[in-house]
C-alpha cells in the first residue's frame, strides 16, 4: 500500500498515531427525511412542573435519509467546542428517556467542501442499521447508567461492510465518547473518491481490513488505526 499526500501543508505522521492541525469545521446544512416513524410509549407523567418527563420504550425510524454538508472555507477557531449528543439532551426543556432507538434501511450522506481549492468530497453510508440504548437526560437514570451504547452497520460507499460501536458518556461535566469499528476489504479507487478531495491523500493498493478506535470529547479526539493491506 502506498500513500501520496497532495495537501500543501501535509499532516505530520508520528507512528503509530498521527496528529493533523489545524482543524476547522463549520456545519452549513443539515437535512433529514423519514419514511416511517414508530413510537412505543411506556408511560407518561408530569414530573416536575417545568420539566415534564417523557419516557419511551422504543423509537423506530425506517428509511431515514440524512444529508450533512460542511463548508471548511470559512475560518473557525482551532479549538471550538463541537455539538455532542449529551449536550443536546441536557438543553432540552423536558426530561426525555428512550430505552431503545432503532433505525432500519437508512442512509447518511456526508459532503464537505475543503479549505483548499479542491472539489467537495462525499462519503456515503448506505443500507444503514443501528440500535441505540439508554438515551436520556434524566439525572436519576444518568446516575445509575451514564453511558449510551449505539451499535451500527452500513455499506461504506456502497462497496464494503462497516461496523461500529459507539459509547457516549452523558453524565459528568464534560461529554465524552469512544468508537470501535471495522471496515472490510476496499479497493483504492473506492477509497480515493472521498480521500483525495477531503484529505488531499490518495492510496494505491487494496486494503483487506481496517480496525479503528476513536476516543474524544467536545474539544478533541484521538484515533488509532490498524490496517491489513496488499
Amino acid at each position: 500500500l502506498s500513500v501520496q499526500i497532495f495537501s500543501p501543508s501535509p499532516p505530520k505522521f508520528n507512528m503509530p498515531s498521527f496528529t493533523y492541525q489545524p482543524f476547522r469545521m463549520m456545519l452549513s446544512a443539515f437535512a433529514c427525511f423519514f419514511a416511517n416513524v414508530s413510537l412505543s410509549i411506556l408511560a407518561r407523567s408530569t414530573g416536575l412542573p417545568t420539566r415534564p418527563f417523557h419516557p419511551l420504550r422504543s423509537l423506530q425510524l425506517n428509511k431515514a435519509d440524512i444529508l450533512i454538508y460542511r463548508d471548511k472555507r470559512t475560518l473557525q477557531p482551532l479549538f471550538v467546542k463541537k455539538p455532542m449528543p449529551g449536550t443536546f439532551l441536557k438543553q432540552l426543556p423536558f426530561q426525555l428517556t428512550i430505552d431503545s432507538l432503532i433505525v432500519h434501511h437508512s442512509q447518511i450522506t456526508y459532503e464537505e467542501h475543503p479549505v483548499t481549492h479542491r472539489d467537495p468530497g462525499k462519503i456515503i453510508f448506505a443500507q444503514m442499521e443501528f440500535t441505540g440504548t439508554h438515551i436520556t437526560n434524566s439525572p436519576e437514570r444518568l446516575q445509575k447508567t451514564p453511558v449510551c451504547i449505539v451499535k451500527a452497520k452500513s455499506s461504506f460507499m456502497n462497496n464494503t461492510l462497516l461496523t461500529a460501536e459507539f459509547s457516549f458518556k452523558f453524565g459528568g461535566t464534560q461529554d465524552s465518547f469512544e468508537v470501535k469499528g471495522a471496515l472490510g476489504t476496499i479497493k483504492d479507487e473506492t477509497l480515493n473518491k472521498p480521500l483525495i478531495p477531503l484529505a488531499g491523500v490518495s492510496v494505491t493498493g487494496q486494503i483487506q481490513k481496517t480496525d479503528f478506535t476513536i476516543k474524544g470529547n467536545d474539544i478533541s479526539a484521538i484515533t488509532s488505526m490498524r490496517l491489513m493491506y496488499d
